[in-house]
């Protein structure tokens, strides 16, 4: 659910998208509770959140819960094509503003959910950006 700029200080939301960094709600980032980690694994294996799980925080601007950079969390970016890609196996593990948990799996970066072709300008490369496609799980505990 989109969340209105306004409440932007408030516990109302849980993830802020913004390029390619995911900020959480927490400390420098909201009013929030909330923590991530990327958990190395399948979607569909990953039945709850592991019992050693530390969710990590926001520490605006220097680091972020999940980590900024290709190859450093979700994401690979190919320089020479100019071009994004998602990492498999990658799911994003989520406790969220109010202390429930998620799990976010993002499968593509560009409108529709279809990467541009290598050949495409970088000006079809740069307006189909930004335009996440993902599958997610929603819990109230850390089952999912």
């Amino acid at each position: 659910q989109w969340v209105s700029n306004a409440d932007s200080a408030t516990a109302k939301w849980d993830l802020a998208f913004s390029g390619t960094t995911i900020r959480v709600n927490n400390v420098t980032g909201g009013p929030g509770s909330g923590g991530a980690f990327v958990y190395v694994g399948t979607f569909d294996a990953l039945s709850s959140v592991p019992a050693d799980s530390v969710f990590k925080v926001d520490n605006h601007p220097v680091s972020y819960a999940i980590a900024r950079g290709s190859g450093r969390s979700w994401y690979n970016y190919d320089g020479a094509n100019n071009l994004l890609t998602p990492i498999p196996g990658r799911v994003v593990v989520v406790k969220t503003a109010g202390g429930k948990y998620a799990k976010l799996e993002i499968l593509n970066y560009y409108k529709g959910g279809i990467t541009p072709s290598a050949t495409a300008t970088d000006a079809v490369k740069i307006n189909e950006q930004r335009f996440y496609t993902f599958r997610y799980t929603y819990s109230g505990t850390k089952n999912f």
